[in-house]
């Protein structure tokens, strides 16, 4: 053979053909391909003849070495942190509720002059619900109102024990709960 006459083309295999696909798929997964673009790649795959034409079809994408992943992960963690912070940023501010302090102390709750916590809210119930300490753990009941209470987004029809920092609602009111000041 003289330097001028190209060398035979190398069939390409099933293997090769499956690999290739595969590496496709990935970058698919990893956002780094559209899926038109990944449905059009897999025909060329499939079309290929032989390694020259399977290379030609995935020339052009970005091959997965070690500082790749490494930065694909980290840019992965960063998005995944920044959604978080978006998330609680934007979420609503609740309310501070203090719980009860004393052992057996009551506190009802709704539009009623008579409860001890008054509210103007709407869709507050005229005596919506009770909240009280036993001395050990704090204890919320609905006093069956028309627009429920939720504990942690939970509709609390029995007594439901609540904690320092869960998110209650009576109605549309929302709160969160606070350990009463010694």
């Amino acid at each position: 053979m003289t330097s001028e006459t190209p060398l035979p083309a190398v069939r390409a295999s099933d293997a090769d053909r499956d690999r290739a696909v595969e590496w496709l798929r990935e970058r698919a997964v990893d956002g780094r391909l559209s899926h038109d673009s990944f449905v059009w790649r897999v025909d060329r795959v499939m079309r290929a003849r032989n390694q020259a034409e399977l290379t030609e079809v995935v020339r052009d994408l970005p091959a997965d070495g070690p500082v790749t992943r490494a930065l694909t992960s980290a840019a992965s963690s960063l998005s995944t942190m920044i959604t978080r912070v978006r998330q609680a940023w934007d979420a609503p501010k609740l309310s501070p509720l203090v719980l009860p302090r004393e052992a057996g102390q009551r506190m009802v709750i709704g539009r009623e002059h008579d409860c001890d916590l008054l509210m103007t809210e709407i869709s507050v119930s005229r005596h919506h619900a009770e909240l009280h300490f036993d001395g050990v753990d704090w204890w919320l009941r609905d006093l069956g109102s028309k627009n429920g209470t939720r504990v942690n987004g939970m509709r609390a029809q029995l007594p439901f024990r609540v904690r320092p920092g869960d998110a209650v609602s009576f109605g549309q009111a929302k709160f969160r709960l606070v350990l009463p000041l010694h």
